[in-house]
């Protein structure tokens, strides 16, 4: 049997409780760097998404995280899951370090690549999610947050029939708790609606590369399990989602596949070929009225920049 080399069992419980799925800094702290809440207040959060093991990008980008409520690590930190300690050393590692420097915990958002590897399976385990459901929603100062999971995006020569039939079994059961929390009344009452997922639905961007466009295309409609997730998104009053996986940033205007501005993060898989000025962090903004994005390069230089209506 493949296990991973986990931390101890009592750090895996505080980290968990403290910083990945444990709720917010105090409002104290939030006060002392000067923010406000939406009733009365602002929201701020960050995402970042796509770093493939290039753990240095973490550190680097932290100073425009500091003052957030929280970050989204918005999938494929990994190339995949090993047993050999790299989710340690790749993931849970450098997620402490950025709640330490900053005092911003962080949400995990598991990316395809995540899915994948020998010891897939027992991720849940090193991050602290209950029986292997990394889907869950949560209210942060007014706004109703859901972060979901569209795990493996397709079938590959490495993944089994039977493998890949359970993340369809397990995007069925996704969906009927987003049908459920997008019809409650916490969703419904919100002062705004935020989804962070990994894989955006189909989108062509005029602003982004031309090399973005196809695999967005690809990589939601020929898979229905995924698109399932969109489809109920579509009628829910999402107020904007923030997605990765296509590795260079976008700011896409609502149309009839998605009623609401779809905000996609930058990202590399090649440290050594990566295109540093390419938007590595997005930060968002939430006042009484508005939210503007921000997109951040390693270097500071905003990349894209809008304030969208709410």
């Amino acid at each position: 049997m493949i296990e991973l080399k986990m931390m101890s069992k009592d750090r895996q419980k505080a980290l968990t409780r403290r910083r990945f799925l444990g709720g917010l800094v105090s409002a104290g702290c939030q006060a002392a760097v000067g923010c406000r809440s939406l009733n009365g207040e602002s929201l701020s959060f960050a995402m970042i998404n796509d770093f493939h093991e290039n753990v240095s990008f973490f550190d680097r980008l932290a100073p425009w995280i500091i003052g957030c409520d929280f970050t989204v690590v918005a999938g494929d930190i990994l190339n995949d899951v090993r047993a050999d300690g790299s989710v340690q050393t790749l993931l849970v590692d450098p997620m402490d370090a950025l709640h330490r420097r900053t005092g911003v915990p962080c949400e995990f958002v598991r990316g395809n690549h995540e899915t994948r590897g020998p010891a897939a399976g027992k991720l849940h385990e090193a991050l602290g999610f209950k029986d292997g459901v990394y889907y869950r929603a949560k209210t942060v100062k007014g706004a109703r947050c859901l972060f979901l999971d569209t795990a493996e995006n397709r079938p590959s020569q490495q993944m089994s029939a039977e493998r890949y039939a359970m993340f369809e079994r397990y995007l069925t059961d996704e969906r009927r708790w987003l049908e459920r929390e997008v019809a409650s009344a916490d969703w419904r009452t919100a002062r705004a609606r935020f989804v962070f997922l990994h894989i955006p639905p189909a989108i062509v961007n005029p602003d982004a590369d031309t090399r973005a466009r196809a695999p967005i295309q690809r990589s939601v409609r020929r898979e229905a399990p995924v698109t399932g997730l969109y489809e109920v998104l579509r009628t829910a009053n999402v107020t904007a989602m923030f997605s990765g996986h296509v590795h260079i940033g976008a700011f896409d205007e609502p149309s009839d596949e998605h009623p609401y501005p779809v905000i996609v993060g930058g990202g590399h898989s090649d440290p050594v070929r990566c295109r540093l000025t390419e938007a590595l962090l997005t930060r968002c903004d939430v006042s009484s009225a508005s939210f503007r994005v921000r997109q951040y390069a390693l270097d500071g230089t905003i990349r894209r920049e809008r304030t969208f209506a709410l």
